[in-house]
């Protein structure tokens, strides 16, 4: 019985997420992430590989890059590299960057904007704090993003060497008499599993920031399930998402010469999408109040439906995952 409520719990909060999401317009929202994302990408990497090339070099920084598009989906990041490295090349190599850099310092601080609105709607946050505040504290998050970046450039010459010192002592297991499911570990890939786990922590660090920086006040909510949440299904999207496009036409029958930018702008949709359901789920599991606006929405939507159609209308202390309706 005991394994019944909790069941029941879970559903509730999925019905509840999923209902935050469609009242707070999460499709639109996630829409416009992804483009701030995808218009940002390439400013963004025009600004730290210039930082990043300054203190260390440029050789090491295209190895940072390899690394990082490593992490992304086979077909974004055959679209995105070469692009990524032309142009980085060009602008960085070229005239002096003072007035593109602050460009794209500022391009680049859109897509935190993207994900402040998302938050804030998510967190039923109104937004009371100005708009220089909001604009210099997107330039800081895009300077710490920054310096990781350079900490991420150093750190991949040495990861070879790391993943043999990581993965020694298994590998001294395979000539004792243990389980083979033992012994195999050390013939795992650990250089991709690695690699996935670093971007996996990369991403949590970041992710849990902006819940807590960006939105205008408290969110009141626990904030690491829905981290937990994103990172989980952002590695599992990822991988779905090459198998998807694998058994799917290509989409240059539809899309031509641009299948590729479409490919790139969908990942973006999917993880934009993602990180949303993640603050939504959030807000579930604290029992935030919705936002009166999306309430009215909802509310409006509701009352052109018919009667018999209409769905059964909860306070949010009747869905809370904590107690029972």
């Amino acid at each position: 019985m005991g394994a019944l409520r909790g069941l029941r719990r879970i559903w509730r909060v999925i019905v509840e997420t999923y209902d935050r999401f469609s009242a707070d317009d999460g499709d639109a929202l996630a829409g416009y992430m992804a483009f701030s994302m995808f218009l940002s990408l390439f400013p963004f990497l025009i600004f730290v590989t210039a930082m990043a090339a300054l203190a260390i070099g440029m050789e090491d920084v295209d190895a940072a890059l390899d690394f990082m598009f490593d992490a992304l989906p086979s077909d974004v990041a055959n679209v995105l590299e070469p692009v990524a490295a032309d142009t980085i090349h060009a602008r960085v190599g070229g005239a002096p960057l003072t007035l593109s850099l602050f460009g794209a310092l500022w391009v680049a601080s859109n897509g935190i904007e993207a994900l402040r609105a998302a938050l804030n709607r998510a967190y039923a946050q109104t937004e009371n704090r100005s708009w220089i505040y909001r604009r210099l504290q997107s330039f800081g998050l895009v300077f710490a993003a920054s310096l990781a970046f350079v900490f991420l450039a150093i750190l991949v010459p040495f990861w070879p060497s790391l993943v043999e010192l990581l993965t020694a002592p298994l590998k001294m297991l395979q000539g004792l008499p243990i389980k083979a499911a033992v012994r195999d570990l050390a013939a795992l890939p650990y250089l991709t599993l690695m690699r996935y786990g670093l971007a996996a922590l990369v991403l949590g660090i970041a992710i849990y920031a902006a819940h807590r920086i960006l939105p205008s006040g408290d969110p009141e909510a626990p904030i690491w399930p829905g981290v937990i949440f994103t990172i989980l299904s952002w590695l599992a999207g990822g991988a779905l998402f090459s198998v998807y496009l694998a058994y799917i036409p290509s989409y240059s029958l539809t899309y031509g010469t641009l299948g590729g930018v479409i490919v790139s702008l969908f990942f973006f949709y999917i993880s934009a999408a993602i990180v949303i359901l993640g603050a939504e789920l959030n807000a579930a599991l604290g029992g935030l109040r919705r936002d009166p606006e999306s309430a009215r929405r909802q509310a409006s939507q509701t009352a052109e439906l018919p009667p018999e159609k209409a769905p059964e209308t909860r306070s949010p202390e009747a869905v809370a995952p904590g107690g029972e309706t």
